[in-house]
């Protein structure tokens, strides 16, 4: 990776284990759930506004209703970086609608970080990170 502030070059690594359950509970329902553990690398304590050098979790559950379209599910990720005195938490509450599987959905979510300040900005007086809460909405789909 190449520093544009000193012209260095530095090396990346990145490791991950993910675990993926999709699985049907009775007739029309399922468990679906999804696990990560990560580990960046970008050089001593770098941080940029979509990641970082240390470690992060992500997991997310969702449950598909029976004889229905919809999937309530909710995520929680956690990042430690070193470049960082905080953790950064982000919690998200969503409902998938599914038109024809995952080849076509709608998702609505309800997603919120805390204590990170290349999101939320930080506070002018305290310094400190502001909460970053907005709703989304999206439409996937794959051809």
């Amino acid at each position: 990776m190449y520093n544009s502030s000193n012209g260095a070059h530095e090396n990346v690594f990145h490791y991950a284990v993910d675990a993926y359950l999709d699985m049907p509970l009775t007739q029309g329902d399922c468990l679906n759930a999804y696990a990560a553990v990560m580990k960046f690398d970008y050089g001593k304590d770098f941080v940029s506004r979509w990641a970082g050098t240390g470690m992060a979790f992500y997991g997310q559950v969702g449950y598909k209703l029976p004889r229905s379209r919809f999937m309530p599910y909710m995520a929680l990720q956690s990042a430690s970086y070193d470049g960082l005195n905080q953790d950064i938490q982000a919690v998200d509450f969503g409902l998938n609608y599914f038109i024809n599987g995952h080849h076509a959905k709608l998702t609505l979510e309800y997603h919120s970080v805390f204590n990170d300040r290349r999101e939320g900005g930080g506070d002018p007086v305290t310094g400190a990170p502001n909460d970053l809460k907005l709703i989304r909405f999206q439409a996937q789909v794959a051809l």
